[in-house]
């Protein structure tokens, strides 16, 4: 039996991985039969029209075109094994937007599996901000170097921009695409150059997660006065929220975010991502929605 190939989509939080998994999925031209693997499928919201069914569990989404979509369980080489013996003929994996390339690959380095590409997202718009960030620039200039293949997005927002090089290191050797080139999918499923994976000493995790749980409904224009004012503190935002008029998927970061309609999640509320520097006074970053939401870990 061959090993089933691994490819890994990777990139800091915002930087467009959910849609590019989306148009990997609806692309006829892709793997037959693909196991798209997340830490949880509030991560990855899949096109409604991808998916067939879901199992009594909820760990795994049946979609159209004989793909699933798996939930990463507490280990992800053991998820990994658990997909080794069923009919598919690739796996790719959503790392979260804080992950450390390096890591996911050594915990995909198990029998039955080989790594393909791991693709790296970097957001055109904001990464020269993002780089230089004293909380998260180191991360996302480690996600850049770990990279097999960098897909540039949102370049229709900062068409001038150039990656050309991270903190002590020139990308010039790094292959580089946009994410609406027509060869991307073309690019992502060749094979991974062999390397040694270094030792990289880890830093201390330096975000947190909160989650605003909704209490009360919420009229729509006060929820968006909510969201305009937004804690600059807070890296990424993501969760259903239940207006007076329907149930509407949020998504976004104190700069942007975005509002659609969804009908069918039971869950209310938002995951919220920051620094965890900022755990201390949270609470008072969102004293305002105490009315609606309540703060949990």
């Amino acid at each position: 039996m061959n090993d089933i190939p691994i490819t890994l989509i990777c990139g800091y939080l915002g930087s467009g991985k959910t849609t590019l998994i989306n148009r990997i999925l609806g692309d006829p031209n892709s793997p037959r039969k693909i196991a798209v693997m997340v830490n949880d499928f509030g991560e990855l919201n899949i096109d409604a029209a991808l998916i067939e069914q879901r199992s009594s569990e909820d760990n795994i989404i049946s979609l159209t075109n004989g793909c699933v979509c798996c939930k990463i369980q507490d280990d992800l080489a053991a998820s990994l094994e658990a997909l080794r013996l069923k009919p598919i003929d690739r796996v790719i994996v959503e790392a979260s937007g804080v992950a450390v390339p390096n890591k996911i690959k050594r915990q995909c380095l198990i029998p039955g599996f080989s790594l393909s590409k791991c693709a790296v997202l970097v957001d055109s718009q904001n990464f020269d901000h993002k780089k230089n960030d004293k909380y998260v620039g180191y991360l996302v200039q480690e996600q850049v170097k770990d990279a097999d293949l960098i897909v540039l997005t949102k370049l229709d927002l900062a068409p001038d921009f150039k990656l050309l090089s991270t903190e002590n290191q020139s990308l010039q050797d790094t292959q580089q695409i946009s994410v609406t080139d027509p060869k991307l999918l073309e690019l992502l499923f060749q094979a991974a150059p062999v390397e040694d994976l270094p030792a990289r000493a880890e830093k201390h995790e330096v975000f947190s997660t909160r989650t605003l749980s909704q209490k009360h409904t919420i009229s729509k224009s006060q929820l968006k006065e909510l969201l305009d004012k937004m804690p600059e503190e807070i890296e990424r935002f993501k969760g259903f929220v239940r207006t007076t008029d329907q149930t509407l998927l949020v998504q976004g970061n104190s700069r942007a975010y975005s509002l659609s309609s969804n009908q069918n999640s039971p869950a209310r509320g938002l995951i919220i991502i920051y620094p965890k520097d900022f755990d201390p006074r949270i609470e008072s970053l969102f004293y305002e929605w105490s009315d609606w939401f309540g703060l949990s870990s």
